[in-house]
């Protein structure tokens, strides 16, 4: 029995690969958020971990790509980098550290207008977790690209 010997499959494989035309094309964020299924968005519950790692639940049982980043020691010019990095990887990034500045929301607001949910800034939401979940939920059904059922999306059995 002869096998192929590894290096030179490897290499073959290698030169598939460079000439197939994949490294030419970059990934496109609209390619990212059709693979998702819904655009990105940022969510501020500023204070409220423990109701932003509800919603991160909740999100994330109905299909959506979400994460939550709650650590305070990230300072308001690395949280507004880490969202950047996460709206182009087409995720949903729910923000429950402490508040952040005026000029670093504006920032957010002018960079993801319609897609800025802040929670923290509508007072009717605040003490009622129900409420908050049920316009969250509003808010994302907003995001998805194509209106189709999504009873099945996202759950694991």
């Amino acid at each position: 029995m002869i096998q192929e010997d590894a290096p030179a499959k490897a290499i073959a494989d290698e030169e598939k690969f460079s000439s197939s035309g994949v490294l030419e094309t970059p990934v496109a964020a609209e390619e990212r958020y059709a693979r998702h299924g819904h655009f990105p968005a940022v969510l501020l519950v500023e204070g409220r971990p423990d109701l932003a790692a509800r919603l991160e639940r909740l999100l994330f049982e109905r299909g959506f790509e979400v994460l939550h980043l709650s650590r305070p020691e990230f300072s308001a010019d690395a949280i507004a980098d880490t969202v950047r990095l996460t709206q182009k990887a087409g995720i949903i990034v729910l923000y429950s550290g402490e508040a952040l500045a005026g000029e670093t929301k504006h920032h957010l607001t002018a960079e993801f207008s319609d897609r800025l949910f802040d929670l923290s800034s509508a007072p009717e939401l605040h003490g009622n977790d129900e409420l908050v979940a049920r316009h969250v939920l509003a808010r994302a059904e907003s995001l998805w690209l194509v209106d189709e059922p999504r009873k099945n999306r996202g759950r694991v059995n």
